[in-house]
């Protein structure tokens, strides 16, 4: 495995299944890590309801920690609470609690409330480029024309990163580690409830009396875009890309994915 030499056994600490391991080997000296360490990883786990994980999971599968990966995943959604309260700090609007919310941030704590109930968008800068899936790095690069960097007007610093939604991250990494894994019934799953989260949240976008506008949707499509173009399913992957695009017209990594769809199809008929 080279210099850098893991052994990252599954273990449970509490609620957190994490893999991580006791020590790693670093040109073949084993130096141990600490109990201290391992708490506070472990704390840093618990930011809030599940983006942290999400992280971690994605790392996991970097790294070929497949099995593990879907363990947190599967822990990650059988933990959620009926009321999940969505949102992302870097986009302007945001929903009005609901009581299951408001109760715990009553009773016990905003931390507890936040630990409980919070999905966070998921955010990876350009220095985490490596800790996530390739295809949601294109996101750090969705500034492309003089009309994308005139839009951002120099304030939508976040953009420079990959940043999506938690819950369509969520079906979307377990996609991929089920694909992975040959589990090709659980992806479609994946997909489904992918698909399933997206019709969901674009309705709510739509509605009149409780507009739900602080999502990354464009981002969502463009994940789901990758299942179906890694299915073969090439009709459905250009649709979602173009409805990204629609939705988002400025600052889009749509538009990386379609233009490689492009490339493939021009190589595939120039031959």
């Amino acid at each position: 495995m080279g210099p850098f030499e893991r052994n990252i056994p599954c273990k449970t600490h509490g609620k957190f299944d994490c893999c991580i391991s006791d020590g790693i080997f670093i040109f073949g000296a084993y130096l141990p890590i600490s109990s201290e360490f391992i708490e506070q990883f472990e704390n840093s786990l618990k930011v809030d309801l599940m983006s942290a994980r999400l992280k971690y999971a994605s790392l996991l599968l970097n790294i070929e920690q497949v099995d593990c990966a879907a363990k947190i995943l599967f822990d990650i959604e059988a933990s959620l609470p009926s009321e999940v309260y969505e949102f992302s700090m870097h986009l302007p609007a945001f929903r009005t609690p609901g009581p299951e919310l408001v109760k715990t941030i009553t009773e016990e704590s905003i931390t507890a409330a936040v630990q409980a109930h919070v999905a966070s968008c998921v955010i990876y800068t350009p220095l985490e480029v490596n800790c996530g899936p390739t295809h949601l790095a294109y996101e750090m690069y969705r500034t492309i024309t003089e009309d994308d960097k005139r839009d951002r007007l120099n304030i939508e610093r976040w953009m420079d990163c990959a940043v999506t939604d938690s819950i369509p991250y969520l079906y979307y990494l377990q996609y991929l580690v089920y694909k992975r894994l040959g589990s090709n019934d659980k992806a479609k799953t994946a997909i489904s409830k992918l698909r399933n989260k997206i019709s969901d949240v674009g309705e709510n976008m739509c509605c009149k009396e409780n507009p739900v506008m602080n999502r990354h949707l464009e981002t969502s499509f463009n994940l789901l875009g990758n299942c179906y173009e890694l299915e073969g399913n090439l009709e459905h992957a250009w649709d979602c890309y173009s409805m990204s695009v629609t939705l988002c017209p400025r600052n889009n990594a749509a538009r990386w994915h379609m233009l490689v769809m492009l490339m493939s199809f021009y190589q595939l008929f120039s031959k």
